[in-house]
């Protein structure tokens, strides 16, 4: 693994858990949006849940289990790559810090470090160096 794969880790952890959330909430809209079909169609029903009902509620059960267990994931890959981040030190460090915890753009990742884009992409160049020397992996 390269230290940008590394670093990248936390980065699409997080994506991960934004799909898992729009995947949830787009279930329990469709869930909603049933419910509510049903209950103003003027027929009696039943006490019973229906199969469909029943299968929904599964998988949503399902898709939030596995957004709890994708946070906590996300949450041990911050750590990880945290604890890497924050042993490199003065601008490199901060460019680091910005792009791979903080999640920044670039544009946003220049202006934190108030330097510009291309020292901005030198620092983190450095960085990546000095990653790569911790992890053991050469950078490409």
């Amino acid at each position: 693994m390269t230290a940008k794969e590394f670093l990248k880790q936390y980065e699409y952890a997080a994506k991960r858990i934004r799909r898992l959330e729009e995947e949830l909430n787009d279930e329990r809209l469709m869930i909603d949006a049933v419910r509510s079909l049903s209950d103003n169609d003027g027929l009696p029903h039943g006490n019973s849940i229906s199969k469909p009902t029943e299968e929904r509620a599964i998988r949503l059960a399902d898709k939030l289990s596995d957004l709890v267990q994708a946070r906590l994931d996300a949450i041990e890959l911050r750590r990880e790559v945290f604890d890497v981040v924050d042993r490199v030190e003065g601008v490199p460090g901060d460019v680091l810090f910005a792009r791979y915890i903080k999640l920044m753009k670039w544009d946003d990742v220049s202006e934190y470090v108030n330097y510009s884009w291309k020292w901005t992409h030198h620092f983190h160049k450095v960085g990546l160096d000095i990653v790569s020397d911790m992890i053991g992996n050469k950078t490409t």
